[in-house]
């Protein structure tokens, strides 16, 4: 070797260059990694460990744990590696796109999810929000309160519009007229009050309960109220004069078990609803227990439930809901929303969700909200089957309610409302037309070009100098 020439991997001078040297060439590099990793990682950790929590997709929650406990240790590694001077199998800009293509398989999982909350407003600190109710148009949500006020917000921005004050008690139910002009609510107050939509004004009150009204709503072409109570009556009223036209009480249906018996039958109410055949109500009758559905505004029985004696014992009215085409009904019963033939009376299905309060159908009839638990569920109403779960960790879930054109849903809770958007593409592409998946493809192809080439620099045969 000629003299002048300097030996492979010397400095000028003479003097050899330590592969530790070489590693501390980019300090910038090496205080961002320690950053992330003494810093970004252990918050990134904590906040894993509280999202699954509240989470019920482990495949969801395997990605995360992918990304925040295995990649950074991995990357700790490689820089140890490199600080010691010893070359690490894989570079550092593949264990990097790793890391990304995992948060990007993650962030498309998450946005293929079908329902996510687009608007959360308060209502008033600590009080409950019993239940909510979209108008007819979709563009406001009226919301009954625990502080005797139903509120009247703008369903895409959620700011307060209108407070609907005069109820003595808890408001139950706040529902909007056929035509959106007028809102009904019921309340603890053994009261119901109809208001003007527009102003917030107090046109009526419906009084003739002894005991809290629990159930309201208007007739199909919003001339007639129905509303059914704690003290066991189901009530018509005018819904212009608020005169009262009809009352159906439980104590004129009650008879004793046998002629020498004194124990008597005890009956119990469902919420009473409107059909196009007019007013109905389930009525509950222990010992032996069963279910009947009847006219509401004359008492006469019409079907009974097949199967129902195992239906658990009811102190309250029982939310009940009929399909929109009317050929089903459903109510929920504990731990479970069941499902009936309307016109049969045989069970069709049953549906399984731990202490339901309600279920609701969306107005085409093809999915069916359930809420408890501090979970809202979405089924497939021909099917049963469970489509989404959205969590709501600590604040429950109280009631729920579909809008207008079924793309949207608003739930009530302990201190807020949230309204839920349908978010999933219906474009017949499907998953093609998110943006993260391309992003995601072109991650996993960097990734193994890269591979490749750390692989080929591996497998490359080293040569010692001469």
């Amino acid at each position: 070797m000629p003299d002048n020439e300097a030996p492979l991997g010397s400095q000028p001078g003479g003097s050899s260059l330590p592969a530790s040297e070489k590693s501390k060439r980019h300090p910038l590099k090496t205080a961002l990694l320690v950053l992330l990793l003494v810093v970004v990682w252990p918050l990134g950790v904590l906040w894993l460990v509280l999202w699954i929590l509240g989470n019920r997709h482990p495949l969801k929650s395997a990605l995360l744990v992918l990304l925040l406990v295995l990649f950074p240790p991995l990357i700790l590694l490689w820089l140890v590696l490199r600080i010691l001077g010893k070359r690490p199998k894989f570079s550092l800009g593949t264990l990097l796109l790793a890391v990304l293509l995992i948060g990007s398989a993650a962030t498309l999982w998450w946005r293929w999810d079908p329902w996510r909350v687009q608007v959360t407003f308060n209502c008033l600190p600590r009080e409950m929000v019993r239940d909510a109710a979209f108008s007819p148009d979709g563009q406001r949500v009226v919301t009954a309160n625990d502080d005797g006020t139903a509120r009247i917000a703008d369903a895409h921005t959620g700011v307060e519009l209108h407070v609907l004050q005069g109820h003595k008690g808890w408001v139950l139910v706040a529902a909007y007229s056929p035509d959106g002009k007028r809102i009904l609510t019921a309340s603890t107050d053994a009261t119901a009050r109809i208001w003007d939509a527009e102003t917030g004004a107090a046109l009526v009150t419906l009084t003739g309960h002894s005991q809290a009204v629990r159930s309201a709503c208007f007739s199909p072409d919003g001339s007639t109220i129905l509303t059914s109570g704690d003290d066991h009556t189901v009530r018509l009223w005018d819904a212009t004069s608020g005169t009262q036209t009809a009352v159906l009480d439980a104590k004129l249906l009650t008879h004793r078990e046998t002629p020498d018996s004194n124990s008597e039958l005890v009956q119990a109410f469902s919420e009473a609803v409107f059909t196009s055949a007019g007013p109905r109500v389930l009525t509950f009758t222990e010992y032996p227990w069963k279910a009947q559905l009847r006219d509401a505004k004359t008492g006469a029985a019409l079907l009974q439930l097949k199967g129902a004696e195992d239906t658990g014992g009811f102190s309250y009215p029982v939310p009940l809901a009929f399909s929109p085409d009317e050929t089903k009904l459903f109510f929920s019963d504990g731990d479970r929303v069941r499902i009936w033939d309307a016109k049969t009376g045989a069970e069709l299905r049953r549906i399984e969700h731990s202490k339901v309060r309600r279920a609701v159908i969306s107005p085409a009839g093809d999915l069916l909200a359930s809420c408890g638990d501090h979970i809202l569920r979405l089924w497939d109403f021909r099917t049963g089957k469970e489509l989404a779960a959205m969590q709501v960790p600590r604040w429950g879930v109280l009631s729920a309610a579909f809008s207008p054109d079924g793309r949207r849903i608003v739930t009530g809770h302990f201190t807020f409302a949230s309204i839920w958007e349908r978010v999933r593409p219906e474009s017949d592409y499907g998953v093609l037309v998110l943006p993260e998946l391309w992003i995601a493809v072109v991650l996993a192809a960097l990734l193994l070009r890269s591979l490749w080439r750390d692989w080929r620099d591996i497998a490359r045969p080293t040569t010692k100098p001469q």
